[in-house]
């Protein structure tokens, strides 16, 4: 088992705290709160989804200029 310090688990337990009050919003809240949860999950996971095709895009322009470094299986 790794270890883990004493500080990482603790921000680990209060994201998860906060995860399950967006959840329990979502799942039991009033709709205008549930709307505004979704909006905020929704934002956050289409700027995740921009920043991977950015670097996606980038490390296969930088390969493309950079043939020596592909590997050959």
């Amino acid at each position: 088992m790794s270890k883990i310090s004493r500080s990482e688990y603790q921000k680990v337990c209060e994201e998860n705290k906060r995860l399950i009050d967006d959840l329990r919003i979502i799942c039991c809240g009033e709709p205008e709160d549930s709307i505004i949860v979704e909006m905020k999950w929704h934002d956050h996971f289409i700027k995740e989804n921009e920043f991977q095709s950015l670097m996606k895009d980038t490390a296969k322009r930088y390969l493309d200029e950079h043939p020596e470094l592909r590997r050959t299986v």
